[in-house]
């Protein structure tokens, strides 16, 4: 009720809205906050709100406002809002690692208020991926200067290398858990490529240890981080034990933080003289592929990305696993059927990794792809090779898997991997 009050009263004066007046049209959004909305509605679409569905209106510009918090019209001129501002001239974003952004509250008030206030929203609302990448970039940006203040834990030696506990401090002041693996023979004189590896959801750092390894013994050094509410992230139970991760709408708000988590990570990588600062990639599965295609989208210094079971569009791969009932992390998809998909495509913009997907070129992008996938589906894939080939399709390599599902068997895929790595890292 706090949250729903303040976007009903407290946001209304700073966007001069008529409230005592009832909610301005729709049709009138692209005109009041054309510079952060990443969409279009068709002229004829004027429908007033009755006054009961105010609040979801102002949900919608809190959402909005997510997209471009620099460009906030204030009353009496622009401002900011509160909590956001500049800090060394890069736009910072407060609250996201706690609660995976207003964005995310605003996403869940509209989903449950979409049968009422959306009802009619057409099926013409188009999203501009430029302009929706524009208006998200901000989002993803740092001040680089700040101290990353690295605490190592404890160190462990296997054949042909050694793993290191630490933790590292992020943007908004969150430490990240994560596992640095060394392979012996990266020096200062003969520095190594590195790797940033992303579990995907219900995973952990442990839980691609096999992995590290892996990389230590073809020579890479790799970090992996607990993502977003994951792992020692975890949201705690009454008793103070983990609860398992969920897939909600937090969880992909919260994917914005892990890509700033991963820009802080490449930061204490490249710091290191063992490592190579020009041969820097990333491998992220499953929700890792979906937050690191974006990661690799607005981290230039990430030369070559792998997403193994990743894809695009994120409202139709929402809507896919709510029409079969699926049940992703714990939680049944069924309670999503009936949502406003077209107006769910619309406020994920600034997660979205079709939109980031043109940027990556020329960087080289490898995706592994099962057929029968039923988490990520094939045409989710499809989506995000289309929009990373648009500039040019010589970066872009995809492998289809025809009797895999959601990830591809490791016998066939890792040589594969290993040797793209070996050509573009």
């Amino acid at each position: 009720m706090r949250l729903l009050r303040w976007m009903r009263y407290d946001l209304l004066p700073a966007f001069d809205l008529p409230s005592r007046f009832g909610p301005p049209l729709l049709s009138d959004l692209p005109r009041r906050f054309a510079p952060p909305l990443p969409f279009y509605l068709p002229p004829a679409f004027g429908r007033p709100l009755p006054r009961r569905e105010g609040f979801v209106r102002d949900a919608l510009t809190k959402a909005a406002c997510e997209l471009n918090p620099n460009t906030l019209p204030a009353a009496g001129g622009v401002g900011r809002r509160p909590g956001v501002g500049r800090k060394g001239g890069v736009a910072q974003s407060a609250g996201v690692g706690h609660s995976g952004g207003a964005l995310a509250s605003a996403i869940t008030l509209i989903f449950l208020t979409s049968t009422l206030a959306f009802a009619q929203i057409p099926a013409a609302l188009a999203v501009d991926a430029e302009r929706a990448y524009t208006t998200a970039l901000p989002l993803y940006k740092y001040d680089a200067r700040q101290p990353l203040a690295a605490k190592f834990g404890t160190t462990t030696h296997f054949p042909g290398g050694r793993v290191v506990t630490l933790t590292y401090r992020s943007v908004n002041d969150v430490r990240v858990p994560a596992l640095l693996y060394l392979p012996d023979k990266a020096t200062k004189v003969a520095p190594a490529a590195c790797l940033v590896l992303l579990h995907g959801l219900g995973g952990n750092k442990e839980s691609l240890a096999p992995l590290g390894q892996l990389a230590a013994a073809s020579g890479y050094v790799s970090l992996i981080i607990d993502e977003y509410g994951h792992g020692e992230r975890a949201p705690k139970k009454a008793d103070g034990t983990p609860a398992a991760p969920q897939f909600t709408m937090d969880m992909i708000g919260g994917g914005r933080q892990t890509v700033l988590d991963v820009r802080r990570g490449i930061d204490l990588l490249t710091l290191r003289p063992d490592v190579d600062p020009k041969r820097v990639g990333l491998m992220g599965f499953s929700l890792g592929a979906l937050i690191g295609s974006v990661a690799a989208g607005v981290e230039p210094r990430i030369k070559a990305t792998v997403l193994v079971s990743g894809g695009g569009d994120l409202a139709g791969i929402l809507k896919a696993l709510s029409e079969r009932d699926a049940v992703v992390g714990g939680r049944s998809m069924a309670q999503w059927k009936g949502m406003d998909w077209n107006m769910t495509r619309i406020l994920l913009q600034s997660e979205e990794p079709v939109n980031f997907a043109a940027h990556i070129a020329p960087r080289a992008v490898l995706m592994e792809c099962g057929r029968l996938d039923d988490i990520v589906p094939p045409f989710a894939a499809q989506a995000f090779y289309d929009a990373a080939t648009k500039p040019a399709d010589n970066h872009v390599q995809i492998d289809w898997y025809d009797n895999a599902g959601h990830i591809p068997p490791l016998p066939a895929m890792v040589p594969k991997i290993q040797a793209w790595l070996k050509t573009n890292l």
